[in-house]
């Protein structure tokens, strides 16, 4: 948070911390047993998370550079990891087609693990993360109760990889962008695509809310970024 620190994670099996002044590497590197493909801090930045293609996400000590409690295991490379808000619980996602949860202190997965037909691109928990919404290269986004492990809702269905989702502020809606060169908005509750898809000439690399919400800011590989506005009424959930 002070920006005194940098984190980096590579190809090299290892994440590392660097003092952004001198360039000097801090501690010792956190090592996996294959490329890792993600790190971030915990919140006090007292721990870091990674995870990588030796299929595991890892909680790391800061201070020490030691691995704190077993590695969370999947059966394929686990692709991307986050916190809970009070960060005792871990939210993974992989290559397995699964997203599991895990508590952070022991290392046991909580509740059954939350299936696609293709591999995980990402994840995101609801506010009270009571509810958890993934995407995947099976083309679909979905919505899952943590308690149960079931898919609540139907599929949100894209023509090819959905690589990114968000809910509105509300939860009311979800948002969703993929490799069919579309952003979709929908109904949360029910599930409905909701207005036309927003479309770019390529693949979309990213889509976000504005503040207010009646705007989105996409990004794409065809070389543009696009805001659209979305404060019409087909826009709106069902109520």
């Amino acid at each position: 948070s002070d920006e005194r620190r940098i984190l980096t994670w590579s190809e090299d099996k290892t994440a590392r911390l660097w003092d952004a002044e001198t360039g000097k590497q801090i501690g010792r590197s956190f090592t996996q047993n294959g490329s890792v493909l993600s790190a971030i801090f915990s919140k006090d930045e007292r721990r870091i998370l990674t995870c990588g293609k030796d299929s595991t996400a890892r909680l790391w000590d800061v201070a020490t550079g030691k691995q704190i409690a077993p590695a969370f295991r999947h059966d394929s490379y686990a692709r991307g990891a986050i916190f809970s808000t009070d960060e005792k619980r871990i939210l993974t996602w992989s290559a397995d087609k699964t997203a599991r949860f895990w508590d952070g202190a022991t290392g046991r997965q909580i509740g059954p693990s939350l299936t696609h037909n293709d591999f995980v691109n990402a994840a995101a928990f609801s506010r009270d993360e009571t509810k958890i919404l993934t995407c995947s290269v099976d083309n679909t986004a979905r919505l899952w109760n943590v308690e149960t492990g079931k898919q609540i809702g139907p599929s949100l269905s894209h023509h090819a990889s959905v690589t990114g989702v968000s809910f509105s502020k509300d939860e009311s809606r979800i948002l969703t962008f993929s490799i069919d060169n579309t952003v979709r908005v929908w109904d949360a509750a029910t599930g409905r695509q909701l207005g036309w898809n927003l479309t770019h000439d390529h693949d979309v690399n990213g889509a976000i809310f504005s503040k207010d919400e009646t705007k989105i800011l996409t990004w794409s590989y065809d070389n543009t970024a696009r805001l659209w506005d979305i404060s019409g009424k087909e826009f709106l959930p069902e109520r």
